[in-house]
């Protein structure tokens, strides 16, 4: 009885593993004798043949014997064998798709992105570059979405288009490029550079450079694309020494928006303040970044009596600042950014940020 239930099982895998075998001589000689394919092609096919081919004898015999023998520990041990196999042959698969070459071969270097690296400085630049390129390459921008989404900011540049709070549709930072406020939002946000493909110079969805040399000068040029430097962006870091408290937040971005108003030299703030000092039309002074890295600004400061350090970088928790070496509060200023308070005379104000 063992013998002939034998027999019956080793017919029942011999059929099957024939079966399979003829598929898969079927699949040879169509590359190889039937010209399925062409020449070239058919070459790449038999190279991904061999391994899968192989894959399969040995998973053949082990699921015979298993299943001719009737071993328990063969049988618990399969799906182990099946993993590892599979694995293999997927490994081998991402590396023909996907391969694992250098960074340089995904992101070349590209003239336009040089010239942008170079001329950018401690502004920003705009235009449809993509997040791809700003991030890889370090070329500050202002737009941005979903992960790196902060939700002031994002109303901060909403409101643009209206004059307006207005709630954002998603977590989208999209700066309007025919808005009215589009150019002074721009100049408020330290944007000296503005990027343009010469293919969508004049289309609808780029903001418009073109006819004001005044204003945006031609600094890059070739055959594809331009590079605009804004003349009239304000430095990154400022003084200011006028300002206005307005409490309620949605009325800071009503009078930021208004078109008389001077948001060159006067800061909206949320509240007063720590130390009281008279708003001067007279007063001047410099702000300069001697060190900028992505968690460490360091300003070195002059001015000719008490002000408010301002840079138009989003107000987000973890970031600390020190003006002379002593702790110093950041005051939310013109709805999403931030502001130190700092003395007359000399002054370096570094702002830091800490993870924890």
């Amino acid at each position: 009885c063992e013998s002939l239930s034998l027999r019956k099982r080793l017919k029942e895998c011999l059929l099957i593993f024939l079966s399979l075998v003829c598929l898969l001589v079927f699949c040879w000689l169509s590359i190889t004798a039937l010209h399925f394919l062409p020449q070239d092609k058919a070459i790449i096919a038999k190279h991904n043949l061999v391994l899968p081919t192989i894959l399969f004898f040995i998973t053949g015999f082990v699921v015979a014997g298993s299943y001719l023998f009737g071993k328990k520990k063969v049988i618990i041990v399969l799906p182990v064998i099946f993993v590892i196999l599979i694995s293999v042959d997927s490994l081998r698969f991402a590396q023909k798709w996907m391969p694992f070459d250098s960074s340089a071969f995904l992101f070349p270097d590209v003239p336009v992105i040089k010239a942008m690296q170079q001329t950018v400085g401690t502004g920003r630049a705009f235009g449809g570059f993509g997040t791809e390129v700003q991030t890889y390459y370090g070329i500050p921008s202002v737009e941005g979405y979903d992960p790196l989404y902060i939700q002031r900011y994002g109303e901060f540049i909403k409101a643009g288009t209206t004059g307006n709070y207005t709630l954002p549709d998603r977590s989208l930072v999209q700066i309007d490029r025919h808005a009215a406020s589009t150019p002074r939002l721009l100049n408020f946000l330290s944007v000296n550079l503005i990027f343009q493909p010469k293919s969508q110079l004049f289309a609808d969805y780029n903001f418009p450079v073109w006819g004001r040399p005044d204003i945006y000068k031609v600094v890059y040029n070739d055959d594809k694309f331009l590079l605009y430097q804004n003349l009239q962006a304000l430095p990154r870091a400022r003084l200011y020494f006028r300002f206005e408290v307005i409490s309620k937040p949605h009325q800071i971005l009503s009078r930021f928006y208004q078109p008389d108003f001077a948001y060159d030299h006067i800061l909206l703030l949320g509240k007063l303040p720590s130390v009281s000092f008279v708003p001067s039309t007279q007063a001047t002074g410099s702000a300069v970044i001697t060190d900028l890295e992505p968690t460490k600004i360091v300003i070195s400061v002059t001015s000719s009596q008490r002000g408010l350090l301002f840079m138009p970088d989003p107000d987000y928790p973890n970031w600390h600042a020190t003006v002379n070496k002593k702790p110093t509060e950041i005051l939310r200023a013109d709805y999403a950014f931030r502001a130190v308070e700092v003395p007359k005379g000399k002054s370096e104000v570094v702002f830091t940020y800490s993870y924890f």
